[in-house]
């Protein structure tokens, strides 16, 4: 098993204690958000009109209990209830009026509930049947909100070594995985699968990248956040880059076994719940949701990923570039960030959070749809430099690694063009600049060090 060294020999220009990046990034990120919000109330006050840089109330929890009211045939008797008309009034719009449906949106090619994989799909449902039970969509809330704070308290376990633990670090912790943007915005929009799915992820890299180990945690935290968000497959790379190629095949093969198995296991239980969800359905509430989020434009604001970037740049520029042109031009981009990532991955251990923020980078990037509340998964970088001690030697990457990752935590929602934030072209573009400047810097590594031994590379690694 590969283990970082405490420090980088060539360009040692100083150093920074390590604990104190987490203390800097938590204060910079908490001035960000006071700004963007004193922002949005002083344009209310003085009358340019109410703004957010959250969901607004309009979307308030929708993600959440706007999907979980759309199963019709568990729901449908809540509007005829004594309770119904104690609801918040937008929680009933959300039953009465809800643009997700079942079988019959299905049919006409209308926003549905059956893109989820059988594991979210579950969720949803067991939601449903919640609401229906209590009478209550915020029973939900607080369900998942205990469950959320409960995969908090597992990574900041794992994030803090037994001499390392103390009060500061976990209020520290706890702000970023509660009050940062990408949190807020999961938050205020009821999206707990997807903030704990960043938080599975972030317990997956701490564990592998931070602690050097494979455990049943590690395990079951991927498998986990790949049944809810399949593009967290991506992660399995990581494996055979800290393990080395031979002693990955077991952990990896017993990851996708469980991965599998989950699968399985939550298709037969939804299905004798739901019967109304088969692969045929899910297959085709796919198509659905790529002809309405990713060629359409539903999915164009709040998102951080490169197809976000290059549309929403051509249109926010009045470019016109036929769709064809669009996806090429994607294709282009997807090969050059995963070509930029790789490297710095296959480079070498003097760095130690360069690496993990190229995988993350890829994540967000990669896939067309990535809504903000998915950056949440940058606290891993921050927390496996602020895991390595006081007084070590900062790698250049590694300092790029935490600007970047501090920037993506922070909200910069202050110019709309078209009702889409220029932060959907930010985004991307930090990360990007960001892998360009670490290539760059393995690149002067190089001349440095041409003369020197180097230290055992990941990418060595991989032919043990």
């Amino acid at each position: 098993m590969q283990t970082h060294d405490s420090g980088f020999d060539p360009g040692t220009k100083g150093t920074a204690p390590a604990n104190t990046i987490l203390v800097h990034s938590v204060w910079i990120v908490f001035a960000a958000v006071a700004l963007n919000a004193i922002y949005f109330t002083l344009r209310f006050e003085f009358g340019y009109g109410v703004g957010t840089f959250l969901s607004g109330p309009s979307d308030r929890f929708a993600d959440l209990i706007k999907v979980a009211l759309s199963f019709k045939t568990i729901t449908q008797h809540l509007a005829d209830s004594d309770s119904f008309q104690n609801w918040p009034t937008l929680y009933q719009g959300y039953l009465l009026h809800n643009p997700h449906g079942g079988l019959e949106n299905l049919a006409v090619g209308g926003l549905t509930h059956f893109q989820y994989p059988p594991l979210s799909e579950l969720i949803f449902t067991l939601c449903a049947l919640l609401i229906s039970a209590t009478k209550s969509p915020s029973a939900v809330l607080w369900v998942w909100f205990f469950i959320y704070l409960c995969g908090v308290y597992c990574l900041g376990k794992l994030a803090q070594p037994a001499s390392q633990l103390s009060t500061e670090r976990w209020l520290f912790i706890s702000f970023l995985c509660l009050a940062s943007y990408p949190a807020l915005f999961m938050l205020s929009r009821g999206n707990y699968h997807a903030g704990f799915t960043s938080i599975l992820i972030s317990i997956f890299m701490v564990s592998l990248f931070g602690r050097h180990q494979f455990s049943i945690t590690t395990m079951v935290a991927l498998a986990l956040a790949i049944n809810i968000r399949p593009t967290a497959a991506l992660f399995l790379i990581s494996l055979p880059l800290t393990l080395g190629l031979r002693p990955s095949i077991k952990p990896m093969f017993r990851t996708l076994i469980l991965t599998g198995a989950l699968f399985v296991a939550t298709l037969l239980i939804e299905q004798s719940i739901y019967p109304d969800y088969t692969i045929g359905n899910f297959l085709r509430g796919l198509e659905i949701y790529r002809s309405l989020y990713i060629d359409g434009r539903a999915g164009d604001g709040g998102n951080s990923s490169l197809w976000a970037m290059i549309r929403n740049g051509a249109g926010m520029t009045g470019i016109f570039i036929y769709q064809e042109e669009l996806w090429r031009i994607f294709l282009a981009g997807s090969v050059f960030v995963s070509a930029l990532s790789m490297r710095e991955l296959l480079a070498g251990n003097a760095a130690i959070a360069a690496g993990p923020f190229a995988l993350v980078s890829c994540y967000v990037l990669l896939q067309p749809v990535c809504a903000d509340y998915h950056l949440l998964v940058f606290i891993a970088p921050l927390l496996l430099i602020a895991m390595n001690g006081k007084g070590m030697h900062l790698h250049p990457n590694d300092r790029i690694a935490v600007i970047a990752s501090t920037i993506l935590l922070c909200p910069k929602n202050y110019i709309f063009v078209n009702g889409i934030s220029l932060q959907t072209l930010l985004n991307p573009l930090v990360l990007m600049c960001a892998l360009i400047l670490m290539n760059a810097g393995r690149a002067r590594d190089m001349v440095l060090l041409s003369t020197s031994p180097q230290p055992t590379g990941l990418g060595e690694t991989l032919l043990k």
